[in-house]
């Protein structure tokens, strides 16, 4: 189970990720999960991770790419 600090570390890293990718024609799904992986190690599964990248993402305008591999 994720404590309140992991999701808040979570957000920020998706924050900072699609800020990073601001003006981009779209952002890769798969390609976002490894990054944000890397950067912060969790454990949250692709398919949640995919969900808070895309509300995100939404609510900044931007464009997601769904090329995740489903396992």
């Amino acid at each position: 189970m994720q404590t309140i600090d992991e999701n808040a570390d979570l957000a920020t890293a998706i924050g900072r990720l699609l800020s990073e990718n601001t003006g981009a024609a779209f952002i890769s799904t798969a390609a976002s999960i490894a990054i944000l992986r890397e950067r912060t190690g969790t454990a949250v599964t692709d398919a949640a991770l995919q969900k808070l990248l895309t509300e995100m993402a939404r609510v900044r305008g931007m464009t997601m790419l769904f090329d995740r591999q489903k396992k």
